[in-house]
Protein backbone atom coordinates (compact mmCIF):
# COMPACT_ATOMS: atom_id res chain seq x y z
CA UNK A 1 0.00 0.00 0.00
CA UNK A 2 2.75 2.47 0.93
CA UNK A 3 4.75 1.59 -2.19
CA UNK A 4 1.76 2.39 -4.37
CA UNK A 5 1.28 5.66 -2.52
CA UNK A 6 4.94 6.59 -3.09
CA UNK A 7 4.53 5.83 -6.80
CA UNK A 8 1.40 7.97 -6.99
CA UNK A 9 -0.20 5.79 -9.65
CA UNK A 10 -3.81 4.64 -9.33
CA UNK A 11 -6.06 2.61 -11.62
CA UNK A 12 -9.59 3.54 -12.61
CA UNK A 13 -11.08 1.33 -9.90
CA UNK A 14 -9.32 3.33 -7.18
CA UNK A 15 -11.73 6.25 -7.59
CA UNK A 16 -15.18 5.90 -6.04
CA UNK A 17 -18.19 7.06 -7.99
CA UNK A 18 -19.80 8.50 -4.85
CA UNK A 19 -16.85 10.89 -4.55
CA UNK A 20 -17.19 12.13 -8.10
CA UNK A 21 -17.62 15.70 -6.93
CA UNK A 22 -13.88 15.74 -6.18
CA UNK A 23 -12.81 14.50 -9.63
CA UNK A 24 -12.21 18.02 -11.02
CA UNK A 25 -9.82 18.67 -8.13
CA UNK A 26 -7.97 15.41 -8.80
CA UNK A 27 -7.58 16.28 -12.49
CA UNK A 28 -5.90 19.57 -11.54
CA UNK A 29 -3.10 17.79 -9.68
CA UNK A 30 -2.68 14.64 -11.77
CA UNK A 31 -2.38 13.29 -15.31
CA UNK A 32 -5.02 10.91 -16.62
CA UNK A 33 -3.79 7.48 -17.70
CA UNK A 34 -4.82 6.02 -21.09
CA UNK A 35 -6.52 3.05 -19.42
CA UNK A 36 -8.23 5.31 -16.87
CA UNK A 37 -7.10 6.30 -13.42
CA UNK A 38 -4.45 8.88 -12.68
CA UNK A 39 -0.78 9.43 -11.85
CA UNK A 40 0.28 12.24 -9.57
CA UNK A 41 3.31 14.39 -10.35
CA UNK A 42 6.68 13.83 -8.65
CA UNK A 43 6.58 17.47 -7.54
CA UNK A 44 3.38 16.89 -5.59
CA UNK A 45 4.61 13.60 -4.11
CA UNK A 46 7.84 15.24 -2.95
CA UNK A 47 5.78 17.46 -0.68
CA UNK A 48 4.14 14.48 1.04
CA UNK A 49 5.87 12.74 3.94
CA UNK A 50 5.13 9.02 3.70
CA UNK A 51 5.92 6.73 6.63
CA UNK A 52 4.57 3.79 8.60
CA UNK A 53 2.95 4.37 12.00
CA UNK A 54 1.71 1.76 14.48
CA UNK A 55 -1.64 2.98 15.82
CA UNK A 56 -1.35 0.80 18.92
CA UNK A 57 2.28 1.20 19.96
CA UNK A 58 3.61 4.02 17.81
CA UNK A 59 5.13 7.24 19.16
CA UNK A 60 2.37 9.78 18.69
CA UNK A 61 4.53 12.58 20.09
CA UNK A 62 6.64 12.27 16.94
CA UNK A 63 3.62 13.17 14.81
CA UNK A 64 3.05 16.84 13.96
CA UNK A 65 -0.06 18.70 15.02
CA UNK A 66 -2.49 18.23 12.16
CA UNK A 67 -5.33 20.23 10.63
CA UNK A 68 -7.05 17.19 9.10
CA UNK A 69 -6.88 13.46 9.85
CA UNK A 70 -8.48 10.79 7.67
CA UNK A 71 -8.86 7.38 9.35
CA UNK A 72 -11.48 5.47 7.43
CA UNK A 73 -12.53 1.82 7.88
CA UNK A 74 -9.81 1.16 10.45
CA UNK A 75 -11.46 1.49 13.86
CA UNK A 76 -14.14 -1.07 12.97
CA UNK A 77 -11.53 -3.81 13.35
CA UNK A 78 -10.50 -2.74 16.87
CA UNK A 79 -11.79 -3.59 20.34
CA UNK A 80 -13.59 -0.79 22.26
CA UNK A 81 -10.51 -0.18 24.43
CA UNK A 82 -8.24 0.14 21.41
CA UNK A 83 -10.72 2.48 19.71
CA UNK A 84 -10.77 4.79 22.72
CA UNK A 85 -6.99 4.73 23.04
CA UNK A 86 -6.38 5.53 19.37
CA UNK A 87 -8.98 8.32 19.23
CA UNK A 88 -7.64 9.84 22.45
CA UNK A 89 -4.11 10.00 21.05
CA UNK A 90 -5.20 11.27 17.64
CA UNK A 91 -7.31 13.99 19.27
CA UNK A 92 -4.18 15.10 21.10
CA UNK A 93 -2.35 15.57 17.78
CA UNK A 94 -5.24 17.41 16.14
CA UNK A 95 -5.06 21.20 16.14
CA UNK A 96 -7.87 23.17 17.73
CA UNK A 97 -10.47 23.51 15.00
CA UNK A 98 -8.96 20.57 13.13
CA UNK A 99 -11.15 17.86 11.62
CA UNK A 100 -11.19 14.08 11.94
CA UNK A 101 -12.90 12.10 9.18
CA UNK A 102 -14.03 8.52 9.79
CA UNK A 103 -16.21 6.21 7.71
CA UNK A 104 -19.98 6.41 8.05
CA UNK A 105 -20.13 3.12 9.97
CA UNK A 106 -17.48 4.30 12.45
CA UNK A 107 -18.91 7.74 13.27
CA UNK A 108 -21.67 6.44 15.56
CA UNK A 109 -19.21 4.31 17.58
CA UNK A 110 -16.90 7.11 18.69
CA UNK A 111 -17.22 9.69 21.43
CA UNK A 112 -14.52 11.97 22.84
CA UNK A 113 -14.88 15.05 25.09
CA UNK A 114 -12.61 17.19 22.87
CA UNK A 115 -14.37 16.29 19.61
CA UNK A 116 -17.73 17.61 18.47
CA UNK A 117 -19.80 16.19 15.64
CA UNK A 118 -20.23 18.53 12.68
CA UNK A 119 -22.33 18.19 9.54
CA UNK A 120 -21.94 19.73 6.13
CA UNK A 121 -23.67 18.73 2.93
CA UNK A 122 -24.88 15.51 4.54
CA UNK A 123 -21.35 14.56 5.66
CA UNK A 124 -20.66 14.00 9.35
CA UNK A 125 -17.21 14.48 10.86
CA UNK A 126 -15.50 15.46 14.13
CA UNK A 127 -13.97 18.84 14.91
CA UNK A 128 -11.69 19.57 17.85
CA UNK A 129 -13.10 22.13 20.23
CA UNK A 130 -11.27 25.09 21.72
CA UNK A 131 -10.18 23.88 25.21
CA UNK A 132 -11.66 27.04 26.72
CA UNK A 133 -15.11 25.92 25.58
CA UNK A 134 -14.71 22.65 27.46
CA UNK A 135 -14.28 24.28 30.86
CA UNK A 136 -17.93 23.84 31.87
CA UNK A 137 -17.85 20.14 31.10
CA UNK A 138 -14.60 19.75 33.02
CA UNK A 139 -16.12 21.46 36.06
CA UNK A 140 -19.12 19.16 35.91
CA UNK A 141 -17.11 16.00 35.28
CA UNK A 142 -17.25 14.86 38.91
CA UNK A 143 -21.05 15.16 39.03
CA UNK A 144 -21.49 13.46 35.66
CA UNK A 145 -19.13 10.62 36.54
CA UNK A 146 -20.76 9.86 39.90
CA UNK A 147 -24.06 7.97 39.52
CA UNK A 148 -25.53 9.04 42.86
CA UNK A 149 -24.77 12.73 42.30
CA UNK A 150 -25.85 12.53 38.66
CA UNK A 151 -29.17 10.92 39.57
CA UNK A 152 -29.79 13.51 42.28
CA UNK A 153 -29.13 16.41 39.94
CA UNK A 154 -31.28 14.90 37.21
CA UNK A 155 -34.12 14.40 39.69
CA UNK A 156 -34.01 18.10 40.57
CA UNK A 157 -33.89 19.24 36.96
CA UNK A 158 -36.03 16.64 35.24
CA UNK A 159 -38.59 15.50 37.75
CA UNK A 160 -41.23 17.60 36.04
CA UNK A 161 -41.19 15.23 33.06
CA UNK A 162 -43.80 13.03 34.74
CA UNK A 163 -46.77 11.82 32.76
CA UNK A 164 -49.91 13.93 32.75
CA UNK A 165 -51.92 11.30 30.86
CA UNK A 166 -54.05 8.86 32.80
CA UNK A 167 -52.40 5.47 33.25
CA UNK A 168 -53.63 2.37 31.43
CA UNK A 169 -55.50 -0.13 33.59
CA UNK A 170 -53.24 -1.95 36.02
CA UNK A 171 -50.33 0.50 35.78
CA UNK A 172 -50.91 2.01 39.25
CA UNK A 173 -50.67 -1.42 40.88
CA UNK A 174 -47.49 -2.17 38.93
CA UNK A 175 -45.97 1.12 40.06
CA UNK A 176 -46.62 0.34 43.76
CA UNK A 177 -45.02 -3.09 43.40
CA UNK A 178 -42.03 -1.58 41.56
CA UNK A 179 -41.43 0.80 44.46
CA UNK A 180 -41.44 -2.08 46.93
CA UNK A 181 -38.90 -4.00 44.84
CA UNK A 182 -36.12 -1.37 44.88
CA UNK A 183 -33.00 -3.00 46.38
CA UNK A 184 -32.47 -1.68 49.91
CA UNK A 185 -30.11 1.29 50.07
CA UNK A 186 -29.68 1.48 46.28
CA UNK A 187 -31.34 4.36 44.39
CA UNK A 188 -33.30 3.04 41.40
CA UNK A 189 -31.45 5.21 38.86
CA UNK A 190 -28.03 4.05 40.12
CA UNK A 191 -29.02 0.39 39.99
CA UNK A 192 -30.42 0.71 36.46
CA UNK A 193 -27.30 2.50 35.26
CA UNK A 194 -25.29 -0.42 36.61
CA UNK A 195 -27.47 -2.80 34.62
CA UNK A 196 -26.98 -0.68 31.48
CA UNK A 197 -23.22 -0.77 31.95
CA UNK A 198 -23.27 -4.56 32.32
CA UNK A 199 -25.32 -4.89 29.12
CA UNK A 200 -23.03 -2.52 27.19
CA UNK A 201 -19.93 -4.40 28.29
CA UNK A 202 -21.34 -7.76 27.23
CA UNK A 203 -22.42 -6.39 23.86
CA UNK A 204 -18.82 -5.28 23.36
CA UNK A 205 -17.60 -8.79 24.21
CA UNK A 206 -16.17 -7.56 27.49
CA UNK A 207 -16.69 -9.07 30.92
CA UNK A 208 -19.11 -7.14 33.07
CA UNK A 209 -17.24 -6.49 36.31
CA UNK A 210 -20.08 -7.04 38.77
CA UNK A 211 -20.54 -9.56 41.51
CA UNK A 212 -24.14 -8.52 42.02
CA UNK A 213 -26.39 -11.38 41.02
CA UNK A 214 -29.45 -9.18 40.55
CA UNK A 215 -27.54 -6.88 38.17
CA UNK A 216 -26.35 -9.87 36.14
CA UNK A 217 -29.85 -11.34 35.93
CA UNK A 218 -31.37 -8.02 34.90
CA UNK A 219 -28.66 -7.56 32.24
CA UNK A 220 -29.38 -11.06 30.91
CA UNK A 221 -33.06 -10.16 30.66
CA UNK A 222 -32.25 -7.01 28.64
CA UNK A 223 -29.92 -8.96 26.35
CA UNK A 224 -32.68 -11.49 25.68
CA UNK A 225 -35.05 -8.65 24.81
CA UNK A 226 -32.48 -7.05 22.49
CA UNK A 227 -32.12 -10.33 20.57
CA UNK A 228 -35.87 -10.48 20.06
CA UNK A 229 -36.10 -6.89 18.83
CA UNK A 230 -33.09 -7.39 16.54
CA UNK A 231 -34.93 -10.35 15.00
CA UNK A 232 -38.05 -8.14 14.59
CA UNK A 233 -39.94 -10.55 16.83
CA UNK A 234 -42.16 -7.88 18.36
CA UNK A 235 -44.71 -10.44 19.57
CA UNK A 236 -42.20 -12.32 21.73
CA UNK A 237 -40.67 -9.03 22.86
CA UNK A 238 -44.07 -7.78 23.99
CA UNK A 239 -44.71 -11.05 25.82
CA UNK A 240 -41.37 -10.77 27.62
CA UNK A 241 -42.13 -7.18 28.63
CA UNK A 242 -45.65 -8.03 29.78
CA UNK A 243 -44.23 -9.84 32.80
CA UNK A 244 -45.62 -6.85 34.67
CA UNK A 245 -44.51 -6.41 38.24
CA UNK A 246 -43.28 -9.95 38.71
CA UNK A 247 -39.64 -10.83 38.46
CA UNK A 248 -36.78 -8.63 37.38
CA UNK A 249 -38.77 -5.92 35.60
CA UNK A 250 -39.69 -4.54 39.02
CA UNK A 251 -36.11 -3.41 39.66
CA UNK A 252 -35.58 -1.88 36.21
CA UNK A 253 -38.92 -0.10 35.64
CA UNK A 254 -37.57 2.77 33.55
CA UNK A 255 -35.87 0.37 31.12
CA UNK A 256 -39.05 -1.68 30.87
CA UNK A 257 -41.06 1.46 30.14
CA UNK A 258 -38.46 2.60 27.60
CA UNK A 259 -38.66 -0.64 25.63
CA UNK A 260 -42.46 -0.72 25.78
CA UNK A 261 -42.49 2.83 24.42
CA UNK A 262 -40.24 1.74 21.56
CA UNK A 263 -42.59 -1.10 20.65
CA UNK A 264 -45.60 1.21 20.78
CA UNK A 265 -43.82 3.75 18.61
CA UNK A 266 -43.00 1.13 15.98
CA UNK A 267 -46.66 0.14 15.99
CA UNK A 268 -47.60 3.75 15.28
CA UNK A 269 -49.24 4.22 18.70
CA UNK A 270 -47.75 7.63 19.46
CA UNK A 271 -49.94 8.41 22.48
CA UNK A 272 -49.04 5.11 24.17
CA UNK A 273 -45.36 5.61 23.31
CA UNK A 274 -45.42 9.09 24.84
CA UNK A 275 -47.02 7.75 28.02
CA UNK A 276 -44.37 5.06 28.49
CA UNK A 277 -41.44 7.39 27.73
CA UNK A 278 -42.81 9.65 30.47
CA UNK A 279 -43.11 6.63 32.76
CA UNK A 280 -39.46 5.84 32.11
CA UNK A 281 -38.51 9.38 33.13
CA UNK A 282 -40.61 9.16 36.28
CA UNK A 283 -38.49 6.23 37.45
CA UNK A 284 -35.17 7.61 36.17
CA UNK A 285 -35.09 11.31 35.16
CA UNK A 286 -31.49 10.85 34.03
CA UNK A 287 -32.40 8.30 31.32
CA UNK A 288 -31.88 10.86 28.58
CA UNK A 289 -32.52 8.51 25.61
CA UNK A 290 -36.15 8.37 26.81
CA UNK A 291 -36.17 12.15 27.00
CA UNK A 292 -34.79 12.41 23.47
CA UNK A 293 -37.34 10.06 21.88
CA UNK A 294 -40.13 11.75 23.84
CA UNK A 295 -39.03 15.15 22.52
CA UNK A 296 -39.00 13.78 18.97
CA UNK A 297 -42.56 12.50 19.43
CA UNK A 298 -44.01 15.78 20.65
CA UNK A 299 -45.32 18.36 18.17
CA UNK A 300 -43.30 21.56 17.88
CA UNK A 301 -46.02 23.54 19.65
CA UNK A 302 -46.14 21.28 22.72
CA UNK A 303 -45.56 23.31 25.93
CA UNK A 304 -43.20 20.66 27.38
CA UNK A 305 -40.85 20.68 24.40
CA UNK A 306 -38.63 23.72 25.23
CA UNK A 307 -37.94 22.43 28.75
CA UNK A 308 -37.28 18.89 27.56
CA UNK A 309 -34.80 20.01 24.91
CA UNK A 310 -32.93 22.28 27.35
CA UNK A 311 -32.69 19.47 29.92
CA UNK A 312 -31.64 17.07 27.20
CA UNK A 313 -28.76 19.33 26.17
CA UNK A 314 -27.37 19.32 29.73
CA UNK A 315 -27.95 15.57 30.16
CA UNK A 316 -26.02 14.70 27.00
CA UNK A 317 -23.16 17.07 27.91
CA UNK A 318 -22.85 15.38 31.31
CA UNK A 319 -22.93 11.93 29.71
CA UNK A 320 -20.21 12.80 27.19
CA UNK A 321 -17.93 14.58 29.67
CA UNK A 322 -18.07 11.50 31.92
CA UNK A 323 -16.86 9.27 29.04
CA UNK A 324 -19.95 7.12 29.57
CA UNK A 325 -21.04 4.45 27.13
CA UNK A 326 -23.66 2.53 29.10
CA UNK A 327 -26.66 3.85 27.10
CA UNK A 328 -25.12 2.92 23.75
CA UNK A 329 -27.48 -0.03 23.23
CA UNK A 330 -30.46 2.31 23.74
CA UNK A 331 -29.26 4.61 20.95
CA UNK A 332 -29.47 2.26 17.95
CA UNK A 333 -25.65 2.12 17.82
CA UNK A 334 -25.18 5.88 17.37
CA UNK A 335 -22.91 7.80 19.71
CA UNK A 336 -24.09 10.51 22.05
CA UNK A 337 -22.55 13.32 20.00
CA UNK A 338 -24.84 12.49 17.10
CA UNK A 339 -27.83 13.06 19.40
CA UNK A 340 -26.18 16.19 20.77
CA UNK A 341 -26.07 17.58 17.22
CA UNK A 342 -29.75 16.76 16.66
CA UNK A 343 -30.58 18.38 20.00
CA UNK A 344 -28.82 21.57 18.91
CA UNK A 345 -30.84 21.61 15.69
CA UNK A 346 -34.03 21.16 17.72
CA UNK A 347 -33.09 24.15 19.89
CA UNK A 348 -32.25 26.25 16.83
CA UNK A 349 -35.55 25.25 15.27
CA UNK A 350 -37.44 26.88 18.14
CA UNK A 351 -35.09 29.88 18.22
CA UNK A 352 -33.38 28.72 21.43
Amino acid sequence: MLSRFREGRYGKGAFRTDGGVLNPLIRKISDELPEGGAVFSPELLSRIKIFEHNLFGGDYSALPEMDVIFLRNTLIYMSPDHKRNVIDRLADRLKTGGCLFLSAVEMPLISHPALSVREGGGLYYFQKEDPRRLSRSALEHKIAATPSLRAGRAAEAGGAAAASASAPEGESQIKRQEAAAIPYGRPMACFEDGVCEAVALQLNNETAKTEDRQTEEAAALILKLLKLTAANDSVSAAELLSGGASGLWTVIPSLRAFFIAGLKQREGKRTDAEFHYRRALESNPGLWPAKFFLAKLLPGSHPDLPRLVDELKDDIEDYISAHRFDYQFLLDGFNARYFQLICEKMRQGRGG
